[in-house]
């Protein structure tokens, strides 16, 4: 082997290594960014030519280069935490809309529906037992208008509760729709990236945060 071949051999060496360090440089200065997945140097020996017939050769290879700097990360996993935490969303929301509506209906309790209700057919005992009792007549019409303005707060305030949820889904349709937008973007900056030969990894990192 001569001297110029060992010297190739070295120059592939600290060029592939001097890569390899700013790719760890790259993972401990992005430690604490949201969405970064951290990046592995793959090396591949250089070399391994097939010689020709009868020839002889006695290099021992011809250096190294980096084959790939892939991102380390479980698509499995990912998918797994989205679709979790998906769920966990969807039943927090059900669980706000559900508190509002026991907000509305303080069950039980003195100042409840049901305890309207109650006070209602007691008036309406009375009566029975006292029918020519205008104090009890007047008790009865009195409880009931009670009770028809305790349900139609009640109306009002369950149509004010799904208006706010109806906003909400307007708002939260309109997010998605921007961030299918973005992605659907990204896609195809990912797509452009491969067939050129460039690096993917920061697109990816972006799209799994839009993803998130």
């Amino acid at each position: 082997m001569s001297d110029f071949s060992g010297l190739q051999t070295a120059l592939s060496a600290l060029t592939t290594h001097r890569r390899s360090i700013e790719v760890i440089a790259n993972n401990v200065a992005n430690a604490n960014t949201t969405g970064y997945t951290r990046r592995r140097v793959e090396l591949e020996p250089l070399g391994g030519s097939v010689p020709a017939i009868f020839a002889i050769d006695t290099r021992l290879g011809d250096g190294v280069r980096i084959a790939a700097v892939l991102r380390i990360g479980d698509e499995f996993l990912d998918t797994r935490v989205r679709t979790e935490t998906a769920s966990a969303e969807a039943d927090a929301t059900i669980a706000a809309a559900l508190q509002g509506a026991e907000q509305i209906f303080p069950e039980p309790g003195p100042d409840g529906l049901a305890a309207q209700i109650g006070e209602l057919w007691a008036s309406w005992n009375d009566l029975v037992a006292n029918p020519g009792s205008t104090a009890a007549r007047s008790a009865v019409l009195q409880q009931a208008s009670v009770v028809v303005d305790r349900f139609h707060e009640s109306a009002t305030e369950l149509g004010r509760n799904r208006q706010q949820l109806v906003d909400q889904v307007a708002a939260v349709t309109s997010r998605i729709n921007e961030y299918a937008d973005r992605i659907a973007e990204l896609n195809e900056a990912i797509q452009s990236a491969n067939v050129g030969g460039s690096s993917t990894a920061d697109l990816e990192d972006r799209r799994g945060v839009m993803l998130d």
